[in-house]
């Protein structure tokens, strides 16, 4: 056998025994690797548990009694009664807090040097604004 038909054979053995090797590691399932997801329940958001945790995580930083007008732009945003300023009921368009955390053209993105909040929570606050934006 020539070094060239060596070198092919070697190569296709290779190539076999790395191939089944890896399929057999394989899974198509997201199930089976532990990727299962998380769900974004927006059905029954409340301020109390959804609204303020995200508050408290993202927001109070710059937007509190303390800090709002120093880092905030003068909007403290804790509490209901101040975030409800910031909010039309019923309809998260018009909504100066919704629009800025679904960074909508024209107002300023929040948070500010932050990346984005995640898909499941700007749309946790849709669904609270949508659902009436109460205090519960």
């Amino acid at each position: 056998m020539t070094k060239t038909k060596k070198l092919l054979a070697f190569a296709a053995a290779v190539c076999l025994f790395t191939g089944s090797f890896l399929s057999s590691c394989y899974y198509d399932s997201m199930e089976e690797l532990g990727y299962l997801g998380t769900v974004c329940d927006t059905t029954a958001v409340s301020f109390s548990t959804d609204i303020q945790s995200l508050l408290d995580n993202s927001c109070l930083t710059c937007h509190s009694a303390t800090s709002a007008d120093a880092l905030g732009g003068g909007n403290n945003m804790e509490g209901y009664d101040n975030l409800i300023n910031c909010v039309t009921p019923g309809d998260p368009s018009t909504s100066s807090f919704y629009n800025s955390i679904a960074w909508v053209s024209g107002t300023s993105f929040m948070p500010k040097a932050e990346p984005q909040l995640s898909s499941c929570e700007i749309n946790t606050v849709m669904a609270w604004i949508n659902q009436g934006a109460l205090n519960n």
